[in-house]
């Protein structure tokens, strides 16, 4: 399995991607998910330590990671396993994995929005006059 720390640190992460960082590879995906874990302090609130990303077999357009972490609050015995997630290469959403549907979940972080077009007005129902 291949390992990625990256070390927590307090950084405020609003949008998580602009379009231009897409699509993203493996490495950028494990800064992702990260960035996003830390964010949401999803191994508790004020703790010190690493998430670590090991990814899993996944296909060209996801990225399927195992995030574990490594720190502060670990209980003696039992499990550091944060849970697992996919990160989608081509739009950098993300959303929890489940293993037993082997299918995403619940969404953590949407793809980065882009403007709507403006809606297009269709005059069809507009009554007509002709002179």
């Amino acid at each position: 399995m291949k390992l990625r720390g990256i070390v927590l640190a307090a950084v405020a992460w609003p949008g998580l991607a602009a379009p231009a960082d897409l699509p993203i590879d493996a490495d950028r995906a494990c800064q992702r998910l990260v960035k996003a874990a830390q964010a949401r302090q999803l191994a508790g609130p004020g703790r010190n330590g690493t998430y670590v990303c090991e990814h899993q077999p996944h296909a060209a357009a996801r990225f399927v990671i195992a995030l574990r972490w490594r720190g502060d609050g670990l209980p003696p015995a039992g499990s550091n396993l944060v849970g697992y997630y996919q990160v989608d290469a081509a739009t950098g959403s993300i959303h929890a994995w489940d293993l037993g549907e082997d299918q995403p979940g619940e969404a953590l972080v949407s793809p980065p929005r882009t403007r709507p077009a403006p809606a297009r007005q269709d005059h069809a129902d507009t009554p007509r006059h002709h002179p």
